[in-house]
């Protein structure tokens, strides 16, 4: 993957305008978040640029995040290297990484399955139509092998039908057997998939005091985003710690900035 400096990603912006910039590590942590719509993405990058050149950042590839939509939408990932002494090895060329959840793992698993079973279903109905056409070719070459039999010795040609004939009759039956014992082990497999699937789902479900806990970290989170922003900061603290519950800190900021409310309610769903 492409490397840039950060003298670069300054030119790009130019060009880009991006209205939302962060810097996240390999593994997709934030490291600096992305501004919010009270600050510029010009000035988060400044923040991205000291951060970059502090000795307390550990050496190692960043990626420099851009978006023009803070809710959804593709960011577009510029690699960035801190320090001098990395090997190559070091990067892992995955701008951010998205972990898929173990139960949509699952679900692609037991999908496969079903998908084999059918595959070999008609893998199966195939082969039996080929033994079937092969009955009727053997047919046809025995009442041929009959009209030969006079010049060939006797002994050889009723042993090449014979068998033929037992060679037909046990190898359809042992198909139909292997395909059956398939078919059972793909579907006990999803079965059991889908235990997995049910039980993960009944597990993890957050607690209420977990759920709590979430959202009043990502609410101190998006107060302390406006930390370079006094005026901003403190009356959100202000309202933070005077309210007596959620929905009274979240009325307060509405009635008091509705712009900075619907960037609170989007920072919570990112």
């Amino acid at each position: 993957m492409k490397e840039f400096l950060i003298k670069d990603i300054y030119d790009i912006q130019k060009e880009q305008a991006y209205k939302y910039i962060g810097l996240f590590d390999q593994q997709g942590n934030k490291v600096i978040p992305f501004n919010s719509n009270a600050s510029s993405s010009n000035d988060r990058l400044k923040e991205i640029e000291t951060r970059l050149t502090s000795a307390g950042l550990q050496d190692g590839f960043y990626n420099v995040c851009c978006k023009n939509a803070l809710k959804g939408g593709t960011a577009d990932n510029y690699l960035i290297k801190k320090g001098e002494n990395l090997s190559e090895s070091q990067n892992l060329n995955l701008p951010i990484v998205q972990t898929l959840p173990p139960d949509l793992l699952s679900y692609a698993q037991a999908l496969k399955l079903n998908v084999e079973v059918e595959r070999m279903k008609l893998e199966n109905a195939s082969l039996k139509k080929d033994i079937a056409e092969l009955q009727s070719k053997l047919l046809e070459n025995q009442s041929l092998l009959s009209e030969q039999e006079e010049n060939e010795e006797p002994g050889l040609m009723e042993n090449a039908k014979t068998f033929m004939s037992e060679a037909m009759g046990f190898i359809a039956p042992l198909l139909d057997k292997h395909f059956e014992l398939k078919e059972k082990q793909l579907g006990l497999q999803a079965v059991q998939i889908q235990h997995r699937l049910d039980n993960s789902n009944r597990t993890k479900r957050p607690s209420p005091e977990q759920e709590g806990m979430k959202d009043k970290n990502l609410t101190e989170s998006f107060i302390m985003s406006y930390k370079d922003d006094p005026e901003v900061y403190e009356q959100l603290a202000t309202f933070f710690n005077e309210a007596t519950s959620k929905e009274q800190f979240l009325t307060s900021v509405r009635e008091w900035n509705s712009e900075i409310f619907n960037d609170l309610l989007l920072w919570k769903q990112n």
